[in-house]
């Protein structure tokens, strides 16, 4: 509490009287003195200072008041404050416990998921036995109908023998009256044999119609487990093989026009961008890149961009889902049930494609963005920044496409895989990648005048596989590099002769960062063998008419 304290008026503040002239003779009266007293009072009433203490003196009681609920504020505001950090730390450890659950919910979903790809496995090894079995049932029921149409026909027969041998007793009564006794229990026995031939009748025709609604009931149940799948096409699938080629065309003319050019000098002092280019599927050893605008460094760059491109389509796009990733196993089980038994590599795929419709379109479209944004990441830096767009749009228009029409391949009842492996036959050839000025071309070599392998570097762009028990082998040509393309472009790095490097084409494949095939040397047949059997095939399906799946 505040202490007053008394404050005493200044002299200059009291009346100041000036003093007689005469003191001597001045005689002060009652009445002025009790004057000067009112008029001091007055003054000290009237002064400022005493009205600001005393105003300060009332205003004391407030302040006090003020204090203390200020002082209960602040109390009221700690005690927000410590129930504010309680609830942090619990919402703390509450998502602590979300986090911890969720993380255990992830890895459940993966057991689930190994678990889910053992039972479809099982299932379907379940559903061919069921199948083998139906089919097996069905080829009895039709024995059966088979023998009871017969035996139908024999009990016509019968009634046919035993209705004219009737006519011949009542010709017989006629003729000869002796013989009436013996006609007529003839004649009985041959109506009790017609009446047991029209209850074997009746009983034959109770068979078949019991025999047709079983047959109806399997079918149904065969419809059943059709709907389990998607249709697999029983066309000519090398109608479809072949647009993968003009896939390959669409690509180059793509690279030509885009990337033969003269580049600026900042790029070539960028070499974070040589780098990742090399170091996408290749490095200088195998394919030398100069860093010029020379026409060989030109085409050495179309060639390794063309090479980069078909390898990301490969990855992202030629596989039997969109599901799973190129990593993921599938291909490789599927290449190898194909080899075995193609019939039931078909009702594999066919079963996987038709699982999740809608999310796999979704899968299609990120599997599209995944390789566009794979090439982009080696190739973006050789482009101007206004160009950036353009190639990327005109780049995922052919990946769409390629997804397209491998759509169509992967619903053939063939199973086809593409491969970059690089394998000579006597009777099957590989097409060539040259350069007529700022185009690539490909020259169909005849298999006359064919070349080895050891003549080329690498395949820019894949062969096709057809994988059967009865015939494997190509039935598409693939695209070689040459290693005389690439003369120039090496003796431009490399100005001095070297001495050759020992196992260098076969150690290529090495150096590609991709899955490696099931290699064609373990192929039973060859290329036309091959693609003969897929002509057979068609040419077969289209003479039977169309059947179900």
């Amino acid at each position: 509490m505040s202490t007053w304290k008394q404050t005493d008026v200044s002299r200059d503040a009291r009346p100041h009287t000036p003093a007689p002239a005469n003191q001597d003779g001045f005689k002060m009266t009652t009445k002025g003195a009790f004057e000067n007293l009112i008029a001091a009072a007055k003054v000290l009433a009237s002064s400022e200072t005493i009205g600001s203490v005393v105003s300060l003196f009332d205003k004391i009681p407030d302040l006090e008041a003020s204090i203390k609920s200020k002082d209960e504020q602040m109390m009221d505001m700690d005690v927000k404050m410590e129930k504010e950090v309680e609830k942090h730390k619990t919402a703390h450890k509450e998502s602590l416990l979300v986090y911890d659950a969720a993380k255990d919910d992830l890895k459940s979903e993966v057991a689930n998921s190994k678990a889910l790809v053992a039972s479809l496995q099982s299932k379907i090894e379940e559903k061919d036995a069921a199948i083998e079995t139906l089919k097996t049932d069905e080829a009895d029921l039709k024995a059966r109908i088979e023998k009871l149409k017969a035996s139908v026909d024999t009990q016509k027969e019968k009634a046919k023998k035993s209705t004219a041998l009737v006519t011949e007793l009542r010709e017989s009564v006629k003729e000869s009256k002796a013989d009436q006794d013996r006609l007529q229990d003839a004649f009985q026995k041959q109506q009790n044999l017609l009446s047991q031939s029209e209850a074997g009748l009746k009983r034959s025709q109770n068979e078949y119609e019991i025999l047709r609604k079983e047959s109806s009931s399997m079918s149904r149940r065969l419809e059943g487990m059709r709907s389990l799948t998607v249709s697999l096409s029983d066309g000519d699938p090398m109608a479809t093989i072949t647009k993968l080629d003009d896939v390959w065309l669409a690509v180059s003319a793509l690279v030509c026009s885009t990337f033969f050019r003269d580049l600026p000098n900042s790029v070539f002092q960028n070499q974070a961008i040589w780098n990742g280019l090399k170091q996408s599927r290749y490095d200088e050893l195998a394919l030398p890149i100069p860093q010029s605008n020379t026409n060989a460094a030109k085409q050495m760059r179309c060639v390794a961009i063309m090479a980069n491109i078909a390898r990301a389509i490969d990855t992202y796009i030629l596989q039997p889902t969109d599901f799973l990733p190129s990593n993921g196993g599938l291909r490789g089980l599927l290449v190898r049930q194909a080899q075995d038994e193609s019939r039931k590599e078909a009702a594999l795929r066919a079963m996987i494609q038709a699982l999740l419709p809608t999310q796999q379109d979704t899968a299609a479209t990120s599997r599209i963005d995944e390789a566009c944004n794979d090439v982009m990441h080696d190739v973006g830096g050789l482009l101007p920044r206004e160009a950036v767009a353009t190639f990327k749009g005109e780049l995922t228009d052919i990946v769409e496409n390629t997804r397209d029409i491998w759509r169509q391949v992967r619903r053939s009842r063939d199973a086809v895989e593409p491969s970059f492996v690089r394998t000579e036959y006597s009777d099957w050839h590989w097409h060539q990648l040259q350069f007529e000025g700022d185009k690539a071309i490909v020259l169909d070599s005849a298999p006359s005048t064919n070349t080895s392998m050891d003549e080329s570097l690498f395949a820019v762009f894949p062969q096709f596989n057809l994988l059967h028990e009865e015939a494997q082998g190509p039935v598409t040509h693939g695209v070689l590099l040459m290693r005389s393309l690439v003369e120039e472009a090496r003796r431009e790095l490399d100005p001095q002769p070297s001495s050759p490097r020992v196992g260098r084409s076969n150690s290529i494949l090495a150096r590609f960062q991709i899955p490696r095939r099931v290699p064609l040397e373990t192929y039973s047949g060859h290329g036309p063998e091959a693609k003969s059997f897929l002509e057979q095939q068609s040419s077969e399906k289209r003479s039977d008419g169309p059947e179900g799946d």
